[in-house]
């Protein structure tokens, strides 16, 4: 996983040290994927100005994030 990280790590811009970054390792070997939800953010792709952008449904997005919190 030490290693997985650091080859990620080389193609990753952050302010965040690698040092940092393993220390939290030690969670993600017990992290259980049965507590993981996951969901899609609502919109669209739409091609604009020659680049694909993300447009994003506001209401729909809103009310998946009100229905997520705990």
């Amino acid at each position: 996983m030490t290693e997985i990280i650091q080859l990620g790590f080389n193609h990753l811009k952050t302010n965040l040290s690698i040092g940092y970054i393993l220390s939290y390792l030690v969670y993600a070997i017990d992290f259980d994927t049965e507590n993981l939800i996951l969901e899609q953010i609502p919109g669209k792709s739409v091609y604009s100005n020659g680049v694909w952008v993300f447009d994003v449904d506001r209401e729909k997005t809103n009310t998946l994030l009100d229905r997520l919190k705990f």
